[in-house]
């Protein structure tokens, strides 16, 4: 569907797009546990939440890349927090929460691995970091690892910070 709606948009003479908002999403009724849920609906759920923002990204990052202010916005929800997954929990959120954690891990992905690109595809003038900077700084935080210290955490390779998830 992506790729379709990017030859439309091609076919009507549009050179760039400025803005795209990724804003579709399901959760499966009725919510269930990971461990009850049919694989059928995780597959469905992530195909929707997950890899739907991805095809959509794939399709029309030609024209975002010719844009002056190129934009591109996630609609995700608390749902995909691993810091606040105990709070949805309650809800079953499993399927609906891990397909919009990966969404959201996406969306970062957007923003820093294209470096200046995708830093404006994020609505920043450039990437706040060089990846000569950001490689440095991981491999220091890799040789100074311990289990104590970084094991079973998100840490922010730039200020060392430990990030909620």
């Amino acid at each position: 569907m992506a790729r379709q709606a990017f030859k439309d948009v091609e076919a009507a003479g549009i050179e760039h797009v400025d803005l795209i908002i990724a804003s579709a999403g399901m959760g499966p009724m009725p919510p269930k546990k990971l461990d009850t849920a049919e694989i059928e609906t995780v597959e469905y759920t992530l195909q929707v939440n997950t890899l739907g923002p991805i095809r959509l990204f794939q399709a029309f990052k030609p024209l975002l890349d010719k844009s002056t202010s190129p934009k591109w916005v996630s609609v995700s929800s608390g749902a995909g927090s691993i810091t606040n997954c105990e709070k949805y929990m309650a809800f079953y959120a499993g399927a609906y929460g891990v397909s919009k954690a990966a969404q959201d891990w996406f969306t970062v992905h957007v923003q820093t691995e294209m470096g200046n690109i995708g830093a404006r595809i994020m609505g920043l003038k450039e990437a706040p970091h060089t990846i000569e900077e950001s490689t440095s700084k991981t491999i220091d935080l890799i040789d100074n690892a311990t289990r104590e210290s970084t094991s079973g955490k998100f840490i922010n390779v730039i200020t060392g910070q430990e990030i909620p998830w």
